[in-house]
């Protein structure tokens, strides 16, 4: 047994520091591939926090990796009456569109999310939308978003939205010859 499950399995439920201890003991399992495991025990946790901003977020979440539907509904309902930043409630929209493959709703929140200063983390699931869908309208956006940043791709991402972008071109070169 591991640190975070021994402290958060000895501690009694009226203990002030059990919900501390089970949300990181959740967060240990999801970082660890334990998505089942999490979401059994996050019910306990929603039972205890429901409104916290960490169980909110972790719900969400849990509910996007486990295909929960109504879930997702519920959280994303949740975390914007928690008044968040914009910026955050479309990243995890993203994440949700991204994991059912909505491609119109993933170009919506890239393009949203492009147009502000966005954290790191953000950025790559931006990046994983744009090559595993492998989107033009995301591609020429996160081109601009990375040259008014001054950063760049890996080699391979370089070269990924490079096929994506020439796709593009190709195709209009046919269409516009043949059509």
């Amino acid at each position: 047994m591991e640190i975070v499950e021994k402290k958060y399995r000895g501690t009694p439920i009226d203990n002030k520091k059990y919900a501390v201890r089970l949300t990181k003991f959740i967060e240990h399992l999801v970082s660890n591939g334990k998505i089942i495991e999490a979401k059994y025990h996050f019910k306990n946790l929603f039972e205890a926090k429901p409104n916290h901003a960490r169980t909110i977020r972790l719900g969400y979440l849990l509910s996007i990796a486990t295909f929960d539907n109504e879930g997702v509904c519920k959280f994303d309902e949740l975390l914007y009456r928690s008044k968040p930043k914009d910026i955050e409630i479309y990243w995890f929209r993203l994440k949700y569109y991204l994991s059912v493959n909505d491609y119109k709703n993933c170009e919506d929140c890239c393009t949203f999310l492009l147009s502000k200063p966005i954290k790191k983390e953000y950025l790559r699931t931006i990046i994983e939308a744009c090559l595993s869908l492998n989107n033009y309208v995301i591609s020429i956006q996160l081109v601009k978003y990375l040259k008014k940043e001054k950063m760049t791709l890996s080699d391979i991402g370089n070269k990924h939205l490079k096929k994506i972008l020439l796709e593009r071109f190709i195709n209009e070169l046919v269409r516009v010859k043949c059509g």
